[in-house]
């Protein structure tokens, strides 16, 4: 993860770079911060199995969840295949269709182990990474020596970006690969505040 914030004050107005008369001029284009706080980072991790919501599979070993038999590809490639793919559906897919059969249920590369007694493999992929950016508009305007308002401005996922977490990560469902929520970042919110300081 890489989280990185910071203001700008914009060189206008009294005692700045430019436009510094003061009067209207500085009540117009002083004041004014810019600020922002931007995430990016990598997806969380998740299991591939073959259960479905925890029931319905196939429970060969001491009832619990044999895993998958991986069949000409390597946790390395199936890791690459993660990613967000658009099919004109309602949802998106985070694995490459080529992993998804016709019906919705993994490709014949990665099948549910079935053999009594036998584990299969559990590997652990990381979902698709994701970034968000926050931005702010400060203005600050004095009113007296002592007291000054602040019109503030938020403008949280300014990009209006979505995100996803992994969807569906059973093998056996009809909806393997399939999610159709957004993850961690929130749709666009625009904030305005006023505040006397003193």
């Amino acid at each position: 993860m890489v989280h990185a914030s910071g203001t700008y004050d914009l060189p206008f107005g009294k005692g700045q770079r430019w436009l510094n008369q003061g009067g209207v001029t500085d009540r117009v284009f002083g004041g004014w911060t810019l600020g922002t706080i931007f995430v990016i980072q990598s997806g969380n991790p998740a299991q591939i199995g073959n259960l479905t919501g925890g029931v319905d599979g196939y429970n060969t070993v001491n009832g619990n969840d044999a895993g998958i038999v991986m069949n000409g590809i390597t946790v390395s490639q199936l890791q690459s295949a993660v990613g967000v793919y658009h099919t004109g559906n309602p949802w998106v897919l985070t694995l490459n269709p080529s992993l998804i059969a016709p019906s919705g249920i993994a490709a014949p590369s990665l099948a549910p182990a079935s053999t009594a007694g036998v584990w299969g493999y559990r590997p652990y992929i990381y979902g698709p990474g994701w970034y968000n950016a926050d931005l702010s508009v400060n203005k600050t305007l004095p009113i007296r020596e002592r007291i000054r308002g602040v019109l503030q401005e938020e403008f949280l996922n300014a990009t209006n970006h979505p995100t996803f977490n992994l969807g569906t990560l059973s093998v056996r469902p009809t909806s393997f690969g399939q999610q159709t929520a957004t993850g961690p970042s929130v749709a666009r919110r625009i904030e305005f505040r006023a505040n006397i300081e003193f």
